[in-house]
This record gives C-alpha cells, structure tokens and sequence, in this order.
C-alpha cells in the first residue's frame, strides 16, 4: 500500500468523499513535513525511520478523533 491508501484507511471506513480524503491527506503530511507530491505515492519501506512513525500518527489524527491515546513503543 501507498502512504497515501495508508492514511486514507480510517477516513474510508467511514464513508468520507474521497475529496476530502486527499484533502486531509495533503493537509497531515504537510502539517508533519513531508511534501505530499514526494510521499503520496511512496511505500512505507521507501521511508526513514523517523518518517515511517511520522506517517502512525498521521494514521491515527487522520479521522479527526475527538481522543489519541499513544504509548512508546
């Protein structure tokens, strides 16, 4: 799966528009420093480490959550 199908995972299952979707797919890699013309379209094994955990929390916020709970790992 790409970064882009990887995020947008949460957001699916919920019926967003797929307008949206990207929406807020460009928004969180923008919001964490990844451009989304560079990474979209990239697998996770194409990533640092740094970048791949990146990518967990911008999994997690990418429904908009009310709550997030994280724990080191």
């Amino acid at each position: 799966m790409t970064i882009e199908e990887n995020i947008a995972i949460v957001p699916e299952l919920k019926s967003w528009d797929k307008n949206k979707i990207k929406n807020r797919v460009t928004e969180l890699l923008e919001m964490t420093g990844l451009d989304p013309d560079t990474y979209r379209h990239r697998t996770p094994s194409e990533l640092s480490g740094g970048q791949q955990q990146r990518i967990g929390v911008i999994r997690a916020l990418a429904a908009d959550p009310d709550i997030i709970l994280m724990d080191e790992l």
